[in-house]
């Protein structure tokens, strides 16, 4: 499942420096003939939050997900190529064809729910072929850029053209094609939209001074180990460390957000786990600013429809 964590990054929970309190210490050599006494002078500047645009993921009703797919699709009449299917639209970006074309993909905007959220998180569009003039599949199947995760929907911004055309979001999604040396004469993309909700979400919520506390919902087990501040370059930054067992597929976000209630900005995750046995998965977040509370959002049920699409492009 793509959703389960931001971009996982395999260090060592080594490298977190440990928390420590910059003032004068004194410590006493048990061997030594007189009282050693050493002073830190080090000062750590106060932590500036980085609040993040990132928002939390929003329940669907079954009713509500229906609906959505029986709503009008948005048409475009611009002149370029484009073919909807059940409440989505697929329109040709341009026809200014290298190594990629785009497609820009349009849905209604459904009351409740964030559509930039919506449409980067449960909005894909697979690609199965893409026909040149002889019929031959020049689709990139190999490329880097279409690997699980390189592939997502980007530039998401509402459709402003019309009154009407306000009520959809629209998000890009470039097809890589193979090198016809710097030329491509594209005759038809064929593909599914995706689209992936979330039923009944759950929080999991932990406090700063929740750690070692055990918290489950859903099937899913969650511990705070530990929130501490960074030291050296990230001394911006604190970690917070979870471990995970149980029903790891239902778990939809992290997030963090200061005294204030507003979200903090994730800097990295570092995972560690033991794939030959069953012990919990450690996960340490890094987050620019003061941590005062984690949420983990969490999904009872998914529910899932792919729409099958073929768009035909008549020679220019």
């Amino acid at each position: 499942m793509k959703r389960f964590l931001p971009s996982i990054v395999l260090l060592s929970a080594l490298w977190f420096a440990p928390f420590t309190v910059c003032a004068q210490t004194t410590t006493t050599d048990p061997f030594a003939t007189t009282d050693a006494t050493t002073t830190a002078n080090t000062v750590q500047a106060p932590l500036v939050d980085e609040i993040s645009q990132d928002k939390a993921p929003t329940s669907w009703t079954l009713a509500a997900f229906n609906k959505l797919l029986a709503m009008r699709p948005l048409i475009v009449h611009d002149g370029l190529p484009e073919t909807t299917v059940k409440s989505a639209n697929l329109h040709l970006y341009n026809r200014d064809y290298a190594i990629w074309t785009t497609l820009d993909v349009s849905l209604p905007i459904v009351p409740g729910h964030d559509p930039d959220t919506f449409m980067t998180t449960n909005v894909s569009v697979s690609i199965t072929r893409v026909n040149d003039r002889r019929g031959h599949d020049i689709y990139d199947r190999q490329s880097f850029f279409e690997e699980p995760g390189n592939a997502d929907l980007s530039g998401t911004s509402p459709v402003s053209s019309s009154p009407q055309a306000a009520k959809y979001i629209t998000a890009d999604r470039r097809v890589h094609t193979k090198d016809q040396n710097g030329t491509v004469d594209i005759a038809s993309i064929r593909g599914a939209v995706n689209i992936h909700v979330p039923l009944e979400v759950r929080t999991i919520q932990f406090d700063r001074a929740d750690a070692g506390k055990d918290l489950q919902q859903l099937g899913l087990h969650a511990k705070l180990v530990e929130v501490k501040r960074l030291e050296g370059d990230e001394a911006n930054h604190e970690s917070v460390e979870l471990t995970y067992s149980g029903s790891s597929d239902t778990l939809l976000k992290v997030m963090a957000f200061n005294a204030a209630g507003r979200p903090l900005s994730l800097a990295e995750t570092t995972t560690s786990w033991d794939r030959s046995s069953s012990a919990p998965t450690d996960i340490i977040y890094a987050y620019a600013g003061h941590v005062k509370t984690i949420k983990l959002f969490v999904a009872k049920k998914f529910v899932n429809k792919s729409l099958p699409f073929t768009l035909r492009i008549p020679r220019g």
